[in-house]
């Protein structure tokens, strides 16, 4: 019997990554419109700068992914011979600082999967992120309404997993996780012997990683009804 499904935000609820996709587009024009060389690099070198201020600040600060974009175009430019001047830089890290200003779209079929389960099963949100800046984001989406609990984690790793299944007292083997993380949700939802159904959807490049076991593939969060009928 169906006792618990819990379920990740962000890529997983809302599209997060489009939003910093879209900034990430932005610093790209910006960089072109200086005549900054050497596109095809654009890409990783953020990514790389991106992981880099996560290793040495924390993958929370919210000052990692600003950073990363300004540090982008300081280091391209510098490559490419052209001295952009301050205004330029605040230009690309302000870019990186609107992504927590922008509501994310919600993804197909969310609303609806979260109304078919909740008369089904105790719906739970396990999330990682500053409470002042994800708790304002969950009450944007509407939510929040269709959870029991809700869970706002430094770290959703294996100790966050057992807190919130011991509070709550999840029977883990008639119990669900679904997320697109193999970092957050994959890896310490097997951990802790929960059910897990990884949505197939672009993620963070810090949330890469190898599986410890072998989860349920979706493409679609409509898929899970299907997983879980099963």
């Amino acid at each position: 019997m169906l006792d618990a499904v819990i379920f990740d935000f962000d890529d997983t609820l809302v599209a997060t990554n489009d939003v910093y996709d879209a900034a990430r587009q932005q610093l790209y024009t910006l960089m072109k419109e200086q005549g900054i060389a050497g596109e095809a690099q654009w890409p990783d070198f953020l990514n790389e700068a991106d992981i880099a201020f996560v290793q040495q600040r924390g993958h929370l600060s919210p000052e990692c992914f600003p950073l990363a974009m300004r540090r982008t175009c300081e280091h391209f430019a510098a490559l490419s011979g052209i001295a952009v001047s301050k205004e330029v830089l605040d230009m690309a890290e302000n870019m990186g600082w609107q992504v927590y200003d922008t509501a994310p779209m919600v993804i197909d079929n969310a609303q609806e999967v979260l109304s078919s389960l909740k008369d089904k099963a105790r719906l739970f949100l396990l999330t990682e992120g500053y409470p002042d800046i994800q708790l304002p984001r969950l009450q944007r989406s509407g939510f929040l309404p269709y959870f029991d609990a809700y869970r706002i984690v430094k770290h959703k790793n294996v100790s966050a997993y057992q807190q919130l299944i011991a509070e709550q007292g999840i029977d883990v083997c008639n119990s669900w996780m679904i997320g697109n993380s193999i970092r957050s949700d994959v890896n310490p939802a097997l951990s802790v012997g929960l059910n897990m159904a990884f949505f197939t959807r672009s993620s963070w490049a810090y949330d890469h990683g190898e599986m410890i076991g072998e989860p349920y593939y979706i493409d679609n969060l409509k898929d899970l009804l299907g997983v879980l009928e099963a």
